[in-house]
């Protein structure tokens, strides 16, 4: 009870704790509290924590000390929660915070659903589509390659959507935001607000560009029970609505991911 009450981590994370990659958001809110004599060493107790071996220099700076662990962390365990803080940008990318203590939060939780609510999404599948096909797509999305940084950049592994229609909805804007009705290929329709003027299009009036909507896979949304359980429907030829239908059936398992930082 004193060690839990000297860092404010539960008793039983203590107990059952082990160095490495699991819960990396959890343990970086577990750090956001720490102080030190040598600000470096704040960073460089995640070594520990995290099981990561990096050059230790003292008499750095501070933000680039931070810096090295937090893209280890990132690149090894795949997790993008690790992005999740709020407070100031490091000097040295954007995509990271200048604090550990800006991670004091905790991190946006995926929902909890039983058993059966499970078990009724993914057998709502059998009716849609081939079981080849759902297999298909789950494993294209589990072998997408993890978050990395390079040359100072972070590359996450994403899906993109093709924006096909965009107008504005009628009726005066609301305190300077603008909803716009948005279609995308593989979505339902969408209602985005923004301060932003965005350019209007349909299919009949196409811009002479192309817009896309973008956003970061978050693999802890894999953690699905089997598609091979389900039985097939006999159909080997998928239509491309099929193929559609089996992504939203899998969106209604998991969740929106949602996370902020700044460009990279």
């Amino acid at each position: 009870m004193q060690l839990q009450d000297a860092t404010g981590i539960d008793v039983r994370a203590l107990i059952a704790f082990q160095p490495g990659m699991r819960h990396a958001r959890e343990k970086l809110q577990w750090a956001s509290t720490r102080v030190t004599t040598v600000p470096e060493d704040i960073a460089y107790s995640l070594f520990g924590t995290f099981g990561v071996q990096l050059p230790i220099l003292y008499g750095e700076n501070k933000q680039r000390a931070l810096r090295e662990p937090l893209q280890e962390i990132v690149a090894q365990s795949g997790d993008i929660a690790a992005l999740d803080w709020v407070g100031q940008p490091s000097c040295f990318n954007s995509c990271l915070p200048a604090e550990i203590s800006s991670c004091v939060a905790p991190s946006c939780a995926l929902p909890s659903l039983s058993e059966d609510e499970i078990q009724t999404v993914v057998s709502s599948l059998q009716n849609i589509v081939a079981v080849g096909l759902a297999s298909k797509l789950y494993d294209q999305l589990d072998n997408m390659s993890s978050p990395r940084f390079a040359n100072c950049r972070l590359h996450l592994p994403c899906i993109t959507f093709r924006v096909t229609e965009v107008m504005r909805n009628s009726g005066p804007p609301l305190e300077a935001y603008f909803t716009y009705r948005v279609k995308a290929d593989g979505l339902r329709d969408l209602l985005v607000t923004t301060k932003e003027t965005l350019i209007q299009f349909t299919p009949a009036r196409p811009p002479l560009q192309n817009f896309l909507l973008v956003r970061p896979w978050d693999r802890r949304l894999l953690e699905l029970p089997d598609f091979a359980d389900l039985p097939d429907s006999g159909d080997d030829r998928p239509s491309e609505d099929d193929f559609w239908s089996v992504r939203d059936s899998v969106r209604r398992v998991s969740r929106r991911f949602s996370w902020r930082t700044g460009a990279g």
